[in-house]
C-alpha cells in the first residue's frame, strides 16, 4: 500500500471517529434537554424552595390570607415539637383572627406532635437532636394559654404520635403543601433546620399528586392512630 493510500485511509478513520464523538455529544445534550423538559412538566413553575423556617411561616401567612376568601381554612400540620409554629400562631394568626385579615373565617388547625414518652422516639430526641421533650411540653402549655384568648370560629386539636417522623410540614385546604424531611445523625433526629418545598396542587402532574397523596394519607393514618394531646372546639 503506497503512502498516499495510507494517509487517505487514516483520514477516513479519523473523520469517522470525529463524527461518532459528535453524535455522542449531541445525543447527550439532547438527553439532558429532554430530562430538563420532563422536570419542567413534573414540577410546577410556582413551586418554591423555602430555605428557613422564617420563609416558611411567611409563605404560610400569605397562603392563609389568600385562602380567607373561601370562608374556611383547614391546616393539617405534621409537626415535630412545634418549636416555632406555636409562638407564630400566637403572634401572627391569633391577632389576625381577631382582626380583619381572617375575620369571619372558620379556622381548623390540626397538629401532630412527637410523643417524647414513645420508646421509638425518646431515644432519638434531646441531647444532640434539635427536637426536645421540654419544647413539646412548653408548646402544649402555650397552646392552652393561647386558646383561653378570644379566638372565635377557631378549632384547635393536637395529637401525639409514636413513630419517628420521616416527613413533616403543612397542608392548607388540600391545596397548598409545605413539606420537608428529617435526617438521623448519630442516632439522633434532626429536622427543623432543613429547607421546605412549597407546591400548589396540580392535577396534571403525577409527581405533584403523589406528594399531596403521600402527605395526606400519612397524616390521616398517623392522626387516626395517635393519642389526644389537646383540643379546643
Amino acid at each position: 500500500m503506497d503512502f498516499e493510500l495510507i494517509i487517505a485511509v487514516v483520514g477516513v478513520l479519523f473523520g469517522a471517529v470525529q463524527t461518532y464523538q459528535a453524535f455522542k455529544a449531541n445525543k447527550t445534550v439532547a438527553t439532558e434537554k429532554s430530562k430538563n423538559e420532563n422536570l419542567k412538566r413534573l414540577f410546577g413553575n410556582d413551586d418554591q424552595l423555602l430555605t428557613n423556617v422564617g420563609a416558611v411561616l411567611k409563605k404560610i401567612e400569605e397562603t392563609l390570607i389568600e385562602e380567607a376568601s373561601t370562608g374556611r381554612i383547614e391546616v393539617k400540620n405534621l409537626g415535630l415539637d412545634l418549636e416555632t409554629v406555636v409562638p407564630w400562631l400566637g403572634r401572627e394568626v391569633g391577632p389576625n383572627i381577631m382582626g380583619s385579615k381572617l375575620k369571619n373565617v372558620q379556622l381548623e388547625y390540626k397538629a401532630l406532635i412527637v410523643n417524647p414518652q414513645s420508646p421509638m422516639i425518646n431515644r432519638m430526641i434531646d441531647g444532640d437532636s434539635d427536637i426536645s421533650t421540654a419544647t413539646v411540653t412548653s408548646r402544649l402549655e402555650e397552646i392552652k394559654r393561647m386558646a383561653k384568648q378570644n379566638l372565635p370560629n377557631t378549632k384547635i386539636e393536637i395529637r401525639s404520635y409514636d413513630l419517628p417522623p420521616v416527613i413533616h410540614g403543612f397542608v392548607i385546604n388540600n391545596k397548598h403543601l409545605f413539606i420537608s424531611f428529617t435526617e438521623v445523625s448519630n442516632e439522633k433526629l434532626k429536622g427543623g433546620t432543613f429547607p421546605y418545598c412549597y407546591m400548589e396542587f396540580d392535577h396534571t402532574s403525577d409527581l405533584n399528586r403523589h406528594y399531596f397523596n403521600m402527605y395526606r394519607t400519612w397524616f390521616d393514618y398517623m392522626w387516626d392512630s395517635s393519642k389526644p394531646a389537646y383540643q379546643k372546639n
